[in-house]
């Protein structure tokens, strides 16, 4: 059972990494975007 635990909370703090990662991503396409929509 304690195995299984760790695992659980490893998996969540990877995806807490990925989700975090995202959102960044998310955060330089818009940024990229507005800059594109500006220069037309």
């Amino acid at each position: 059972h304690d195995a299984i635990d760790r695992r659980t909370k490893v998996f969540l703090a990877d995806n807490e990494v990925e989700q975090e990662m995202l959102r960044r991503d998310r955060k330089w396409f818009i940024a990229r975007a507005l800059e594109r929509m500006e220069q037309k």
